[in-house]
């Protein structure tokens, strides 16, 4: 009962993702879920079961677009245009079952994203072949010559027009609007790898500063694709708004700012790893003096001088979290580590993994735990 119940909230999580930040962000996240179980099933050999599963993958593509030009040719409108999806998903089949052997990780990511472009720009001409068949056909009829160089000047238009059926699917892929190219960035170096734990793995830890742990919790990193998704740390939100009080902002920019406080506590420096969560902590801190607490915020400043006070009152707001977030980390060095090293080999940690490390959290003195809004579902410190 409790693996279900997990397995629904993991589904939620996902599905509740994929509304948020894109269909891309869901399957990515679907993709280290997927990752951490068969490291989990198989130990050390996942990549041999990861490697299996694509050859046959690859050789699943080979097998399709041999039986479709074994197959008798069909003759109504639907098994026509079916051709051209088929082709599709046989050469995304053999494109992502080969380049799991030929390619280094994070170009393995690009062909997959290429691969649904071309699914979609497939699809799509397959739709507006169905639906000029008919007219088609007879205008070929009357007509045999005309209707064949009619349908080769419309092919030429449709393809020029790729870019454009991709770019609506792109905006269901990615709602990311600050991230319109998926770069062809290097994934990341062991070393890589691990400074990208110890940052998760500091946010991860503040939720021992809290009373419990949120059902919803999650924390993972992606060693392929980091130019969306190096690293993430869910932070729960209350949908009333009434429930995101002072102290849970106050908990949020704290947690914020630990990632950041963790690199530079354990490596000396920080990274570009931050550069969310200083855009985070900015609106957090917006919110939070506009609200009233701490320092007098003008929302709607009516000249530059308004602006910069703003700016400085959130900077000093931000400085404030992060000298707290130093103090934290130090006081959990340890804790920090055991963290780090449980996302770095797992990749994927949920709310009852996290709930067995975050409950031996030392608070600093004068600290005290932060409660949730009665809406958030939560798991007790295990």
């Amino acid at each position: 009962m409790s693996n279900l119940k997990n397995s629904t909230l993991l589904i939620s999580t996902i599905f509740s993702a994929a509304r948020s930040r894109g269909l891309w962000y869901g399957l990515t996240l679907s993709t280290i879920l997927l990752r951490s179980w068969l490291r989990r099933w198989f130990g050390v050999h996942h990549r041999q079961v990861s490697s299996v599963a694509m050859l046959g993958l690859f050789c699943g593509g080979i097998w399709m677009l041999r039986a479709l030009l074994r197959a008798a040719p069909p003759a109504d409108a639907l098994g026509l245009v079916s051709i051209p999806v088929i082709i599709a998903l046989g050469l995304a089949a053999i494109a992502v079952g080969l380049g799991h052997f030929v390619l280094q990780p994070v170009l393995t990511r690009q062909v997959w994203m290429r691969c649904l472009n071309g699914l979609f720009v497939a699809a799509c001409v397959a739709g507006l072949g169905y639906l000029a068949f008919d007219e088609w056909r007879a205008f070929y009829l009357a007509a045999p010559a005309p209707a064949v160089y009619v349908a080769l000047l419309c092919s030429i238009v449709v393809f020029g027009f790729r870019d454009v059926f991709v770019w609506f699917l792109r905006s269901v892929l990615i709602r990311d609007t600050g991230v319109l190219e998926l770069a062809d960035v290097s994934s990341l170096t062991p070393e890589g790898r691990h400074r990208v734990a110890i940052h998760e793995a500091g946010h991860a830890i503040c939720y021992g500063l809290t009373t419990a742990v949120p059902e919803d919790a999650y924390v993972c990193i992606d060693t392929d694709l980091n130019s969306l998704i190096v690293g993430s740390v869910t932070i729960p939100t209350p949908k009333d708004p009434t429930e995101v009080t002072k102290e849970r902002l106050e908990w949020s920019m704290l947690m914020t700012m630990a990632g950041v406080a963790a690199e530079h506590h354990f490596f000396g420096e920080k990274s570009l790893s931050g550069s969310g969560d200083i855009a985070s902590m900015s609106q957090l801190a917006t919110a939070y003096l506009s609200a009233g607490h701490g320092e007098v915020f003008d929302p709607s400043p009516a000249d530059e001088l308004g602006v910069a006070a703003n700016r400085a009152a959130i900077g000093r707001l931000r400085d404030h979290y992060a000298g707290l977030a130093e103090v934290f980390i130090q006081e959990n060095h340890s804790l920090c580590e055991e963290m780090a090293r449980l996302v770095e080999k797992d990749e994927f940690v949920d709310c009852s993994s996290m709930a067995g490390i975050v409950g031996n959290v030392v608070l600093p003195d004068g600290w005290k735990r932060t409660t949730w809004a009665a809406s958030v579902p939560t798991i007790p410190f295990q």
